[in-house]
């Protein structure tokens, strides 16, 4: 009984001691660490790539709106649309044909005036009633080199609207961003390794009435990796400017359209619709004189109404006179024999950073 006794009283409690997580502990702690980071980090990012999204997408609507709005002004105030085509123009209107020999020193000075990296490849002329030579549009190659932009090429225009001739013409992007043509073939296309400035120089813009569906003069269809976007006019007087689908053939693409690219994924892609009309000859209906200057030569409407010469700036004159025989702001003669004094102020014309430089004071 003794040893037994001796024995229990040496027994003591096992104590367990806590020096910290156990192997297995740890790695799960860890795991659900990365997995809560993981998610922050993915959802963090997602929130910035819809933000970088809908900002590109913002200013990219926002230029282009500036630039088509400058196009569209420029050819409702122009005479006629100047393009090459496999048919030659109607008679009286030879001048509309942009391989004319008085276009090729503007057209050469255009491309002497575009860089290596993005040439200029003219795709349309305006033929203006006041300007002897031609203002000219092309493709381009955008700023970053992923895209395409059509650039304007002309003299620069003042504030107030005019046309200074005395400066020399320069080269202007209108609208950046088009896109890059996909791939149409169900079976694949043929790889194409020439750069985007090669592809427009070697572009092919010749009209023709077989590209067109309707009786309409149309540049040809785009193709893989060319620019997504296409120009039809009328056939006849040739004073249509409209945007249409660059190729009737590829379901993916149904009309011309921008695109901006990071990397080979798309951000955001908008479509790009222009349909315009040269009105200078508005006048020439109504029995008007229209003087369009043709290089050496200046061809002349005539009518049976007083001579009247065509001024686009210059806003008609409709207000009559008051019950005291004077009238308000016209700089119209009373009749006192007095002149009302018009102060015309500059008008300050804001294309939000777009075209830069096409405008001068």
């Amino acid at each position: 009984m003794k040893f037994l006794h001796t024995k229990k009283s040496q027994l003591k409690p096992h104590q367990f001691r806590h020096d910290g997580y156990s192997l297995a502990e740890t790695m799960i702690a860890v795991a659900a660490g990365i997995l809560v980071v993981g998610a922050a980090g993915v959802a963090l990012r997602s929130t910035q790539s819809m933000i970088e999204s809908s900002s590109t997408k913002a200013t990219l609507r926002q230029s282009t709106t500036n630039g088509l709005r400058l196009l569209r002004s420029e050819v409702e105030r122009g005479a006629n649309i100047l393009v090459y085509s496999e048919d030659d123009p109607i008679e009286g209107l030879e001048h509309t044909d942009l391989d004319r020999q008085e276009y090729l020193a503007t057209i050469q000075s255009c491309q002497d005036l575009a860089t290596a990296g993005s040439p200029f490849t003219p795709v349309f002329g305006i033929k203006m009633p006041e300007l002897v030579e031609p203002v000219l549009y092309g493709l381009s190659v955008d700023a970053k080199g992923q895209g395409y932009s059509l650039n304007r090429c002309g003299v620069p225009i003042t504030l107030k609207g005019e046309y200074n001739e005395a400066d020399p013409q320069f080269i202007a992007t209108a609208i950046e961003g088009i896109g890059v043509m996909s791939c149409g073939e169900e079976d694949g296309c043929d790889e194409d390794e020439r750069s985007l400035a090669e592809i427009v120089s070697e572009l092919d813009v010749t009209f023709s009435t077989t590209e067109c569906d309707t009786e309409k003069l149309c540049a040809p269809t785009s193709s893989y990796r060319e620019p997504a976007l296409r120009i039809q006019t009328d056939e006849g007087v040739r004073r249509l400017v409209k945007f249409i689908d660059p190729d009737p053939n590829n379901d993916n693409e149904d009309y011309s359209y921008l695109q901006v690219l990071k990397g080979s994924n798309s951000l955001t892609k908008q479509p790009l619709h222009l349909a315009a009309f040269a009105k200078a000859y508005i006048l020439d209906a109504e029995n008007d004189d229209v003087d369009i200057q043709d290089g050496s030569s200046t061809q002349t409407w005539e009518s049976d109404q007083p001579d009247q010469t065509y001024q686009p700036d210059k806003p008609e004159d409709n207000r009559q006179p008051d019950q005291t025989g004077q009238t308000d702001q016209t700089g119209q003669t009373d009749q006192t024999g007095q002149t009302d004094q018009i102060d015309t102020p500059d008008v300050d014309i804001n294309f939000g950073g777009f075209g830069n430089g096409l405008l001068n004071q």
